[in-house]
């Protein structure tokens, strides 16, 4: 088991993360693709178990980070240069409170 903090976002019914490609988590993800996520605040919470699905390298992805920014309260998805991988939730169980 691994638990990591990661910069996420959702857009289109998808949730995305970020990991850095020679972080652990990836090596984690590469040999074992099956993922929890959790996100809380002070009094609800969302758990999910599913699949990491790689969706490329973020300098590849310019319209997808883009739209991941302005989903967000910041409008800032991943720090300016960041050229780490960007990774889909595939959900296969989801439970909110």
């Amino acid at each position: 088991p691994h638990a990591a903090v990661v910069i996420a976002a959702s857009v289109g019914d998808e949730i995305y993360f970020t990991v850095h490609p020679e972080s652990v988590l990836s090596r984690n993800i590469t040999s074992n693709d099956r993922i929890a996520v959790s996100v809380c605040d002070s009094v609800h919470a969302v758990m999910s178990q599913g699949r990491a699905v790689r969706v490329g390298a973020a300098p590849d992805l310019a319209d997808l980070i883009s739209e991941l920014a302005s989903a967000t309260r910041g409008g800032v998805f991943t720090p300016p240069g960041w050229a780490g991988d960007i990774y889909r939730v595939d959900l296969r169980r989801l439970v909110a409170n």
